[in-house]
Parts: structure tokens; sequence; C-alpha cells
């Protein structure tokens, strides 16, 4: 057996040992072996990280078919002077010693370039291996002289940095991983830990794990935060295997002050100028169950499937009452109270009424919607003359009160169905949003909740919907109580 020392390519090989068995084959060069019949496997190239090691190599005097079909690895240990006699035993028998591990990401060349990588290895730790090759069928396997590698030191530092883009229900999480090498990121978890408490850590915190790309640069959008609140992350990396976790630094932030979007119409009450999940003005917000506080879901607490389908705030409050009035504004079922703080709350039918009373209704037209110039609509048996139609899901509704505007974009609505199977139910979205659908926090019978919408699809088709409807509108109707409508909040005048 022989031994000596090499360096290549950055890094110190520290030992290897050629096979010398004349039944199997002899040593061709320092790092290659040839067998009996005349196949040779070389190593050229070994690249260790702090996690990772990656052999290239190759095969010679193969069929191209054995090597398309064959498979490639690496065979390895911690360094033991018992390496060599272990890999040829396996060579030998196919008996792999229980202190031997094998596998590896392969890739392989028609010309029979090879390469193979072992990903979780212990960092800074020194390994005994050879690269091998396994028949589908037919001829013996063959192996590479044995190799020493040593992994690299784990020098990685985890910086957080400030947040972007801050808003209301989400926040752009920012941090830097220095000294990682892009082989060594598959082989670690890493993302950010976010509280409301100072050096949040994995144990105690809202965990968010990132699936790390080439860059050493991560940023993540974190949603369903609330606003007016302060928040503490950090950012963090553990290698696979380990249980020690590296922390970056401590970095505080702000979500949005709810203040920012509340608007004074001049009534009792302040309006939201944005659906409740929406992060600012015209944009589409969160559908809710009445009564839940939570984004709906099919997994709502809410909902109960024991005897059918029901949903448990309204059959208990209401159903189970005599289908007596309720209100859930400002109450624990209130999603506007929950996630924006004290003061809070779905508006009531009384609170809707005044508005309308008080505000006119318009649209703000979609700059990118379909526009058709002329044409003649026939309702009702009569012929109007159209001029431009503004035709577009994305029109929004204007409310307009003393010199202010509140804009509210279509609204998709959701309802549970029967899944197909018939194994339970499911959440499921209209799909299409033509309609403003908005709930009302007050039940007034055993029929279900209110809600307010717009009498026809008129946000959607102002032109012809306004000859249809004779006007535009926004009625109370009531709902189904395990439908789902989006919110627009009401906040106590301070």
């Amino acid at each position: 057996m022989k031994k000596l020392t090499l360096l290549m390519a950055g890094f110190t090989l520290l030992a290897f040992a050629a096979c010398n068995n004349d039944e199997e084959g002899e040593g061709g060069g320092s790092n290659t072996i040839t067998d009996a019949y005349g196949r040779s496997i070389e190593y050229v190239k070994i690249t260790p990280t702090v996690l990772t090691i990656t052999v290239e190599g190759k095969l010679s005097g193969f069929e191209q078919t054995d090597i398309i079909q064959g498979q490639i690895g690496i065979i390895y240990c911690p360094e033991s002077s018992d390496a060599s006699g272990l890999f040829d035993e396996w060579m030998s028998s196919g008996t792999l010693d229980k202190t031997l591990k094998m596998g590896g990401k392969a890739k392989k060349s028609n010309d029979g370039t090879v390469s193979a990588t072992i990903e979780g290895l212990e960092e800074n730790t020194s390994y005994s291996a050879c690269i091998y090759y396994k028949p589908s069928s037919g001829k013996k396997r063959l192996i590479s002289p044995t190799f020493t590698f040593r992994t690299k030191a784990f020098d990685v530092k985890a910086v957080t940095e400030d947040v972007s883009d801050a808003n209301y229900f989400s926040v752009t999480l920012n941090g830097v991983i220095n000294g990682l090498d892009p082989a060594d990121a598959k082989s670690c978890r890493l993302g950010f830990v976010v509280s409301e408490e100072e050096n949040p850590t994995v144990e105690n915190s809202r965990l968010v794990e990132i699936e790390k790309s080439g860059d050493n640069r991560i940023a993540f959008q974190l949603k369903s935060l609330r606003p007016s609140v302060q928040y503490h992350y950090r950012l963090f990396i553990q290698p696979l295997g380990q249980d020690e976790f590296i922390y970056g630094n401590n970095v505080a932030f702000r979500t949005k002050s709810t203040d920012e979007m509340a608007v004074d119409l001049g009534l009792s009450v302040e309006w939201s100028t944005m659906l409740l999940g929406a992060e600012e003005p015209g944009a589409r917000g969160n559908l809710y169950f009445w009564g839940d506080v939570n984004p709906a879901s099919a997994s709502s607490p809410i909902l109960s499937t024991e005897n059918g389908l029901r949903n448990k705030v309204f059959y208990d409050n209401v159903t189970m009452n005599g289908g007596g009035r309720f209100s859930i504004s400002g109450t624990q079922y209130d999603a506007a109270t929950y996630l924006l703080g004290e003061g809070w709350r779905i508006p009531t039918r009384e609170e809707f009424e005044e508005l309308l009373a008080h505000c006119s209704l318009g649209v703000e037209y979609d700059p990118n919607g379909e526009r058709v110039d002329g044409g003649t609509l026939t309702y009702d048996g009569k012929t109007y003359q159209l001029g431009v139609v503004h035709i577009s899901q994305d029109n929004k509704m204007k409310i307009s009160c003393n010199g202010k505007n509140i804009i509210i974009p279509t609204c998709d609505y959701g309802y549970m169905t029967t899944k197909q199977d018939g194994t339970g139910y499911s959440f499921t979205k209209n799909g299409t949003s033509y309609y403003v659908s908005l709930w009302c926090a007050n039940a007034i019978n055993s029929s279900g909740p209110l809600y307010f919408e717009t009498n026809g699809a008129w946000v959607y088709q102002p032109e012809i919907y306004e000859i249809v409807t004779g006007g535009f509108e926004l009625s109370c109707y009531t709902s189904t109580p395990t439908y789902a409508y989006s919110i627009l909040p009401v906040r106590d005048k301070k």
C-alpha cells in the first residue's frame, strides 16, 4: 500500500491507498485502478465544502451502454486505516460494512466523464472514500483508489437586515448569509423567526423556512401580520443533523398604523378606506365567514359538520336563541376587531344605512378595461342607444361623501361544497368578480346573517346596468351562514 500527500485545487488530499489485487486488477496511476477486463476508474478532482463532497472522475474501457446503465457513486466513512480493505470487500462480495455509507447524486456523460456528490456531511471532519462503479448486470464492480478528504469548518454568519415594503398586514424580511458555499445550502435549514418579543428563536416564534438559491441574499414577503404592532425578527441557519442554530442580529419593525386607513366622512363612525386584509385602497381583501376572525377556509373552527354543515356562531347565537336578533360587531366573533384592534369592527345595518343615505355611489373605471363604443341595448321592450361602455372586473365602486372617497373593488365570494367523493367539504371561491358584497354584523332572524351587495353587476358594466337597474344601489340581503364575503370595517370615533 502506497501513501503520499498531495495538494490540489485549494484543499489538501491527505492520503490515498491504491488497491493492488491481482485478481481484480492493478493500479494504473496514483488515482486510477484498472481491472482484468481493461476497464479503469479514475478520480480526477475532489471538491469538499463544509457539508458536501463532489468527486469528478473518468471511466475508460467501458461500453457506452455500461456507462449509461451502470451506477456511479461514493463509498465513504470517517477517516480510517481500514477503509481500503472495507472498500475492497464491497467490490469483491457486494457486502457493505456497517461503518460505510454509499450513494450520492451522480452525473454521467457518454465520454465516460462522471461525478458524484454527497450532502449532509459533518463539518471540519476527515473522511476516507472512493468512487465506485456498479454494473446493472454482468461484469464485476469497480472502485477507484482510496482517498481522504476533510470538510471545511463552518464559518458562516447570518446578518439580519432592515425590512422593506412594510405595510398593514405584510412586510418583506431581508438578510444575508455570509460564508455559505452554494453547495452547502441544500444541507442547511435557513429562514427567519418572527415574534413580538425580542430575540426570537425557532422554539418560541413564528418560523419561516426558505428554500435557498445560489445568491447569499435572502428576502421573503411575510403575510398575516397585524397593523400597528411592533415585531422582532432574526435570520437563522442550521446545518442538517445538528442541534444548534446560528442566529443573526435582532431587528425590530412596526407595521403601518390603522390610523392611516381610517377616513372621517362626517358620519357617526369612521370608515376604512380599504377592505379587511387589503394593503391599499381599491385592492381586494380576504373573504371571511360570518363570525370567524380568520380568513375563510374549509378548516374554519366556526364550521360544524356533525349534523350537516352549519355555522356554529350563527347556530348557537341565532338559531338556538329562537331566531332572535344578534350582532357580532365588536365581539369575539368580529374579524375587524381581532385584526385591527379595539374600536374597529364590522359595520352594523344602521351604519350601512347611514352611509348610503349620505353618500353617492359611482364607478371608477379600470384604465386597462375593455371599451365598447356605441351600440344599442334592448331592455324591457325599449331600445337604448349607448355611448362608451366600460367593461371590466377591475372597475371599482366609489363611495363619495363630503369630498372624500372610498374605493372598493368588485369582490369574489366563497362557499362550502361537498367533495366529489363524498368524504367531506371543501371551500370554493366563485372565481368571478362582478359584484361588491360586504358583510353586515347583524342577523335579524334564523334565515341567515345580513350582507350588503350591489343590485346587479353595475360596477362591472356600469353604463348597461344603470339602465337595467335604474341607478346604482347597495342593497341589504340575507345570506346563507356558510358563505364568505369581504369586510369593510368601521371605527368608533375617538
